[in-house]
């Protein structure tokens, strides 16, 4: 090996090696590792989590964007486009000068030989829109690096088009736009706080339908797709003329209810949310009727409960009051505890008057339920979550341990604490002079969540919501979202290790 041959083997060494050690480098979310000492286990919420927009000191500044879906699989759905983007440029109006201070702003078209493209002004009147070709949904993904806020309407269809580009070379699939996703969130500095949504909408279609699947067809029996649809929403459907399309794939006009995706992707996490809650209160007002089901669809353009994706939220928590335990043998020694100043500034008092060992377990209730009532918004939460009570100063944990020895969740709940509490007779923490402030903190768990989306069962209501969004046969089922759910497990799996976390609530603990 020659000189220079050596150079170049030990500059691709350090490159390979300083690429693997920087995995979670250049602008992830901090990754917090999972909590040490808390409850391992991951809680999932499958009932809606009410979020209600909180009043910012300032607003940020940064650029919207709307990005609709172009490509041929949209064609029945071209006299809808129009209300659809009208409803967005309605919620971007809501949150101007009060969530996101915007700058510019665009409503374009997105499909593979043009790109994004076709774009007119944000409060312009939408021009007619003929949908056509193979769709480029990775672009667009790619292409909210360079905004605030993004919509995208599609159908998210996978599969497409035998050309790309990067990830997705060999065509538009469930993978590429996984990746694209997790590109999109792994993209800033650690100063943003990236999030997904989903709101599901469902519309009438009337076109060619795409089924991106090799089925012959003579081999095709189109009066058990119809029953298919008839078992989700009950209204008419037809199917005609099956035949062979690009690619040797079936194709065929189907006219009847189909769902499609309004994606939302924002750089801060409450801006996203600000977002959904905007399009939720105007949307009966647009003439976009919110529903709880698929079965309960009866016509129009209708939208399902809007689906947070990552980084998953839950509300904090207010403390109201503290619970001695009843259960026999749950006290040792003599030990007294009582709870002060409700709210964000509740404070544990512990007292023991006789030395030795003193312990007793109490519960710290509180409340994860909004107190306001306007501005709110109900969102579906994928991810589950896992928690650890700890002090807010690290070098307090010593102290902490001899105050709360352990604590235990009620199931499906983070609103009450079940506390273990001693009463050290050697500490000087007292609650007049440097009482410790703890944190219930909960990690968001975005692998486990991968898993519950890929379990047969399909247990829960979030989980269940999503999947019946989803087919992997659509010649059978042209009503869902083509591997809506194969993109979303693939999604978790590739950002199972992000850990981000964020405090629900904080109390005093110390000695009176």
């Amino acid at each position: 090996m020659t000189k220079t041959q050596k150079i170049r083997f030990l500059l691709a060494m350090f490159v390979m090696l300083l690429g693997s050690s920087c995995r979670s480098c250049g602008g992830r979310p901090p990754l917090d590792g999972q909590p040490p000492n808390g409850v391992k286990e991951v809680v999932f919420f499958d009932e809606p989590i009410s979020y209600c927009v909180q009043q910012r000191s300032a607003a940020e500044t940064g650029d919207v964007q709307v990005l609709v879906d172009g490509s041929g699989s949209m064609v029945g759905f071209d006299p809808m486009l129009p209300e659809i983007i009208k409803w967005s440029q309605h919620a971007v109006s809501a949150i101007h000068n009060s969530a996101l201070n915007i700058g510019t702003s665009r409503v374009c078209t997105f499909r593979e030989r043009e790109g994004v493209s076709g774009c007119t002004g944000m409060t312009g009147a939408v021009p007619p829109r003929q949908s056509h070709g193979n769709t480029n949904l990775h672009e667009a993904i790619a292409s909210a690096q360079d905004y605030a806020l993004t919509f995208i309407v599609t159908d998210g269809v996978a599969a497409t088009g035998e050309n790309g580009k990067g990830d997705c070379a060999t065509g538009v699939d469930a993978a590429c736009v996984a990746r694209s996703l997790v590109n999109w969130v792994h993209g800033g500095d650690t100063s943003e706080d990236r999030g997904v949504w989903l709101v599901p909408l469902v519309a009438p279609y009337d076109g060619t339908f795409y089924t991106e699947e090799e089925i012959a067809p003579a081999s095709f029996h189109s009066e058990d797709a119809i029953q298919k649809i008839r078992s989700d929403i009950p209204l008419d459907a037809s199917i005609q003329n099956p035949q062979l399309g690009p690619g040797g794939n079936l194709v065929y006009h189907y006219r009847g209810p189909r769902s499609l995706l309004l994606v939302v992707l924002a750089k801060k996490s409450d801006i996203g949310r600000a977002a959904i809650q905007a399009l939720w209160e105007r949307a009966e007002y647009l003439n976009v009727r919110q529903m709880g089901e698929l079965r309960n669809y009866s016509g129009g353009i209708a939208a399902l409960t809007p689906i947070e994706v990552v980084p998953g939220f839950l509300n904090k928590v207010r403390w109201s009051n503290l619970k001695e335990s009843d259960e026999p043998g749950a006290s040792q020694g003599t030990l007294d505890a009582h709870e002060t100043g409700p709210g964000d500034k509740t404070t544990v008092e512990v007292n023991c008057p006789n030395s030795g060992e003193n312990s007793g377990e109490y519960t710290l209730e509180g409340s994860g339920t909004p107190a306001q009532v306007a501005g709110c918004v109900p969102i579906r939460v994928v991810p589950g979550a896992s928690f650890d009570v700890r002090p807010a100063r690290p070098e307090d944990d010593g102290d902490l341990h001899q105050f709360v020895k352990g604590f235990t969740l009620p199931a499906g709940s983070y609103s009450s604490l079940k506390l273990d509490l001693g009463c050290p007779t050697d500490t000087n923490r007292r609650c007049n002079v440097s009482p410790i402030l703890v944190q219930l903190v909960a990690f968001m768990r975005y692998g486990e969540a991968a898993d519950r989306l890929a379990s047969p069962s399909k247990t829960g209501s979030t989980v269940a919501a999503l999947s019946n969004l989803s087919t992997a046969h659509p010649s059978l089922e042209p009503h869902r979202i083509n591997a809506l759910s194969l993109i979303v497990t693939l999604f978790y799996r590739d950002i199972a290790n992000d850990a981000r976390s964020s405090v629900l609530g904080s109390f005093d603990v110390c000695k009176k």
